[in-house]
């Protein structure tokens, strides 16, 4: 998949991506003080770009993954994952 297509993509996907950024930080065991201090963003932006209450570029899409050490596929699909469940509910 081309970075033409992932962003396709990140744009369908943007109200779950941020549960599914957090999941993944969870999951991979870095604290958000973590991220913040990689991304020199304040952990309070952090927190709501998991919340979904910070807009959220693609590019800092990017580099929240890259901070993560996650593809962005896997992120993308978790948030596909999210979209799911959310829509079952």
């Amino acid at each position: 998949m081309s970075e033409a297509q992932d962003k396709k993509r990140f744009e369908e996907l943007k109200p779950f991506i941020g549960e599914a950024l957090k999941a993944i930080r969870r999951v991979i065991g870095k604290k958000k003080e973590e991220i913040a201090s990689i991304l020199s963003i304040p952990t309070e932006t952090v927190s709501a770009i998991e919340t979904g209450q910070c807009a959220l570029s693609f590019q800092v899409f990017l580099t929240f993954c890259s901070a993560l050490e996650t593809d962005v596929k896997k992120i993308l699909a978790a948030a596909e994952v999210v979209k799911r469940e959310t829509d079952n509910s």
